[in-house]
């Protein structure tokens, strides 16, 4: 199957701005401005919800630096992590941060942006 001149261009666009983004957040992060980290938690909401259709909002709109989880979908019981870091003690935080929350019937996403292997 190949793929259009035009859907090509969107694409590399996309990924481009992606890739802008992983490294913005990596540099903000290198030096502990995590300003960047609610931008981009922002993006993967729009880019989840239009995808999959989720309704997603950024939890720490509500309650800042919320633990364990970025985005919530309370209709359809999805919890999403945005990170840049994948490392398994990471991981294993946010869904320890999880426990005995009343999130029970959830499902959670763990979403790395990082351009570790």
């Amino acid at each position: 199957m190949s793929v259009s001149l035009a859907a090509e261009k969107y694409i590399g666009f996309i990924t481009d701005c992606l890739s802008w983004l992983m490294h913005k957040v990596e540099l903000a992060d290198s030096v502990c401005l995590f300003n960047v980290n609610h931008i981009s938690e922002d993006v993967y909401k729009d880019i989840l919800n239009a995808l999959f259709g989720w309704k997603l909002i950024n939890i720490n709109n509500v309650r800042n630096n919320a633990k364990a989880i970025d985005l919530i979908d309370s209709e359809n019981s999805i919890l999403v992590r945005v990170s840049s870091r994948r490392d398994k003690a990471k991981v294993q935080e946010a869904l320890n941060g999880l426990s005995n929350r009343g999130f029970n019937g959830y499902r959670f996403y763990y979403v790395c942006i990082t351009n570790d292997p």
